[in-house]
C-alpha cells in the first residue's frame, strides 16, 4: 500500500515569507509557480518513511584528490549493500564528477570547500545531513575501498549494541570504517578541528566495541 500524502499548496511568492516557519511544521507543502506544480517540500520524517526504516546511515567522506579507478571501487561496494538508510557523501571540488557512480535510493550531497582542513570537517557535514531516525552513522573514506561484507559485519554488530562506537580490527589492530551512535553527534559537531576523531575516542574508550573482521 502506498504511503498517503497530504499537500498544502503555496504559491512560490506566498511561501517565500513563511518558509523558515513551514520547515518546522509536519506539513507536506506544494509549491507552484506561473500557474504550474514546481517543487514539495516534506518533513524529512515522512521522506524517509518512503525510502527505508533502516536505522544505519553511511557518511563518505570524499572532500580530498582522489583517483577514478579507487573512487569507482569503493562506491561500487557501496552500491551492493542494501541495508543503509542513507548515503551521505562529502565531496570536495576534484571529486564532484563521482556523484554519478552512486546506485543508492536516498543520496544526501555535502560540498566541503575546504576539504584541506581535518577529517572532522567533513565528517561534521555530513553529520548534518542526519535525521533523529539515525541511530548509527558508519563514516568511511572515498580512498579507502571497504568491501559490503565488511559493511554488513559492523550493520550487524551495530544491531547488538544499540549505542556507542564500533571500531572494526584487522589483525587486531584498530582500522576503518568506524560507527557512531547519535550519542555522539553533538559531541562531534562542538569538537574542534585541531582535536579530531581521536580524541573522542580517547576520551570515551569505554563506549567501544570491537568486532574482528
Amino acid at each position: 500500500m502506498k504511503r498517503k500524502l497530504i499537500f498544502e499548496v503555496e504559491t512560490a511568492t506566498k511561501f517565500r515569507n513563511r518558509f523558515l516557519k513551514a520547515i518546522d511544521e509536519k506539513k507536506c507543502f506544494l509549491i507552484t509557480k506561473d500557474f504550474r506544480a514546481k517543487a514539495v517540500l516534506i518533513p524529512v520524517s515522512e521522506f524517509e518513511d518512503i525510502y527505508s526504516d533502516k536505522k544505519v546511515s553511511l557518511i563518505l567522506l570524499g572532500a580530498k584528490k582522489c583517483s577514478e579507478k579507487t573512487a569507482k571501487k569503493t562506491i561500487t561496494e557501496i552500491n551492493k549493500a542494501k541495508f543503509f538508510s542513507k548515503v551521505v557523501f562529502v565531496y570536495g571540488y576534484l571529486t564532484k564528477k563521482y556523484i554519478n557512480f552512486f546506485n543508492v535510493p536516498d543520496l544526501r550531497i555535502i560540498l566541503n570547500k575546504k576539504g584541506y582542513l581535518p577529517i572532522i570537517t567533513s565528517l561534521k557535514l555530513g553529520i548534518t545531513s542526519l535525521s533523529e531516525k539515525d541511530q548509527f552513522a558508519i563514516f568511511s573514506f572515498l580512498s579507502k575501498p571497504v568491501s559490503s561484507k565488511v559493511f554488513y559485519k559492523i550493520a550487524k554488530k551495530i544491531s547488538s549494541v544499540k549505542e556507542g562506537i564500533v571500531i572494526p580490527l584487522k589483525n587486531q589492530k584498530p582500522t576503518h570504517p568506524v560507527a557512531i551512535s547519535k550519542k555522539f553527534f553533538r559531541k562531534i559537531i562542538s569538537l574542534r578541528k585541531e582535536l579530531g576523531i581521536p580524541y573522542l575516542i580517547r576520551k570515551f574508550k569505554k563506549d567501544i566495541h570491537y568486532i574482528a573482521i
